[in-house]
């Protein structure tokens, strides 16, 4: 007997393997997340209140909720600033964007975020014209909810934004605390 032949029927193999994915998670049903945040943001560190006055701005998430309390999908904003000389800056970010949460009862809702992705920041300089800085930015954030229905919610955060400053390494072109309210739909 030169080997021996394992007779496997495709019926057992799909069987087993629906049991596996169902047993680990791998198979539940993904939920859809749109959520948009308007907030308010305030230059925290040295040289971003220094150059930099109170603005606003909000983003628009997009996620696939996977493995009951864990996200992640798209994040897209738009930030406008003023400039402490009186001009304002547009900011756009694109990026990805994770989160954990937790429901400590039925409707609250506990959630904290990460996002990171690229920045284009655009202002008037009055002696050189526009200006344009693309570079990386980073968000951590995290808000506490009220579920009015299972697929429906609204809840307040706040968290820290770091746009990195392009020609130096470790700097910041603009860094600071954000704080809005979520409406998220499932």
């Amino acid at each position: 007997m030169k080997g021996i032949i394992v007779a496997v029927s495709v019926k057992k193999v799909l069987f087993f393997t629906i049991i596996f994915l169902i047993s680990t998670g791998f198979a539940d049903a993904l939920e859809f997340t749109v959520s948009a945040t308007p907030f308010v943001t305030i230059p925290f560190e040295a040289t971003s209140s220094d150059l930099y006055g109170y603005g606003g701005g909000g983003v628009i998430n997009a996620d696939v909720c996977l493995w009951q309390h864990f996200s992640v999908g798209p994040e897209f904003g738009y930030i406008i600033n003023t400039l402490q000389s009186n001009s304002v800056t547009n900011v756009t970010l694109a990026g990805l964007s994770t989160a954990v949460w937790i429901y400590p009862t039925s409707r609250v809702v506990l959630r904290a975020q990460g996002s990171a992705g690229g920045y284009t920041m655009k202002f008037d300089s009055e002696t050189k014209g526009t200006m344009t800085y693309n570079d990386y930015w980073w968000k951590a954030w995290g808000e506490a909810g009220f579920r009015f229905t299972p697929s429906f919610s609204i809840s307040g955060g706040a968290g820290y934004l770091n746009c990195l400053a392009p020609d130096e390494p470790g700097g910041t072109m603009f860094s600071g605390i954000v704080t809005g309210l979520t409406a998220r739909v499932t």
